[in-house]
């Protein structure tokens, strides 16, 4: 045995150890890799083995001293000498003279390299260790395709764990006011197991604050800092189990130059203080609700097309919201005022109202599509005061026509 650890000092077998450890450290997730250089130390021992019995010219002697050591109980991790799952072949190759062949160990190990190489090189790309651009790009990922929709048997899940975004140096350093907004998928344990950019832009702004305005390219930089800060927050929060998986959210943040940021839209539902929702354009709100009541109404019944008889005199020439033109990112809003007739007489319920967007982000006109008599007013007497980012095609800022939904609840 003494003339075994000997040879090993003597090749320096030590170093080719440790570089064999952090081979494993780097390639740990590559099973390939385990597999080989277990192998590798299985035949250094051989080799090994092979050499003391050649200097004490004895076999039999040398097989009874690796089953005596393999049943002692070191008090320290043992060397590859005494790994219990190598010393069978070990002695097996002893007792029967097997050839042991540097010559052809060095070979396998050099095909067995090339092809955990290869196989690690396939297998880092194919499944990265971090994030991939392309998840913040605008391309629907395959979890997103299958995604369930959202309704009142299949709702959006309580939030479990949620981190906030930085401002980034990047966006302060032009004073960026941005609003940011992504879609999320989640998983069936609850997780978000997908992430797409669906926009980013400017808050409007009384007044300039800059002397002149940053370029195209530090905007985009700025916003893109935005988008990776909005995207490493959400990629951390978790939910329950959804009913139906996977389920995409539409989640969007408000970045205010020398504020913190702050989730404002969650699938379309708009947050005004943590832990409550708001009446929110499109897929509707609630008035002192919180975020764990039950799910919100069934959506209202699709507009008619364009050119229909029904559709309101001043909304000639307005596209309406769905398909191609996305629904605007609200930057204004104005709470209803629940009317204290309708409280004491305990009416409840929700408003459906049609309104009309300016070229301005402006809503110029609205009517009642569904009325709750006594709530109707102070709806249209928020929705009125409501503003949002200018819907462009090709570039020129366009009115559009959405419908938007206010839900009184009695809390």
């Amino acid at each position: 045995m003494l003339y075994h650890e000997l040879i090993h000092v003597q090749r320096r077998d030590w170093v080719w150890l440790i570089a064999e450890e952090i081979v494993r450290a780097v390639l740990w997730f590559q099973p390939g890799v385990w597999w080989l250089i277990s192998r590798v130390q299985l035949a250094r021992e051989e080799v090994v083995d092979e050499l003391a019995m050649l200097a004490t010219g004895t076999r039999r002697g040398y097989i009874e001293a690796l089953a005596a050591f393999a049943d002692e109980t070191p008090l320290v991790p043992a060397a590859a000498f005494a790994r219990r799952r190598h010393l069978f072949r070990r002695m097996r190759l002893i007792a029967r003279e097997g050839s042991m062949s540097s010559k052809r160990i060095g070979w396998s190990c050099a095909v067995m390299t090339s092809i955990v190489a290869a196989s690690s090189w396939y297998i880092v790309g194919a499944f990265p260790l971090r994030v991939a651009a392309q998840e913040l790009q605008n391309e629907i990922g395959p979890l997103e395709k299958q995604a369930m929709p959202i309704t009142p048997e299949n709702p959006v899940p309580r939030r479990t764990y949620s981190v906030d975004p930085s401002y980034p140096a990047e966006a302060a350093a032009v004073e960026a006011n941005a609003m940011v907004t992504l879609m999320i998928t989640l998983d069936q344990s609850g997780r978000v197991a997908e992430i797409r950019r669906l926009g980013v832009g400017p808050i409007a702004r009384a007044a300039p604050i800059y002397p002149a305005p940053p370029d195209a390219q530090t905007l985009s930089t700025a916003y893109d800092a935005l988008v990776r800060s909005t995207a490493d927050a959400v990629r951390q929060w978790t939910y329950d189990p959804p009913a139906e998986a996977p389920l995409s959210i539409r989640v969007t943040f408000a970045f205010p130059f020398g504020g913190k940021p702050r989730l404002v839209a969650h699938d379309g539902w708009s947050l005004s203080k943590p832990g409550q929702l708001i009446g929110f354009a499109a897929a509707g709100g609630r008035v002192g609700a919180p975020e764990s009541a039950p799910p919100p109404p069934p959506p209202p019944p699709p507009p008619p097309p364009d050119g229909d008889a029904t559709a309101p005199p001043w909304a000639t020439g307005a596209l309406r919201v769905g398909g191609a033109i996305l629904q605007p990112t609200k930057t204004k809003h104005i709470n209803p005022v629940y009317p204290a007739a309708a409280q004491d007489a305990k009416v409840q319920g929700v408003v459906i109202l049609e309104t009309l967007i300016g070229v301005d982000g402006k809503i110029t006109n609205a009517r009642v599509l569904r009325s709750v008599p006594m709530l109707d007013q102070a709806a249209l007497d928020a929705v009125m005061q409501w503003e949002f980012t200018p819907t462009r095609l090709n570039g020129q800022p366009v009115p559009v026509l959405m419908t938007v939904t206010v839900q009184f609840t009695l809390t």
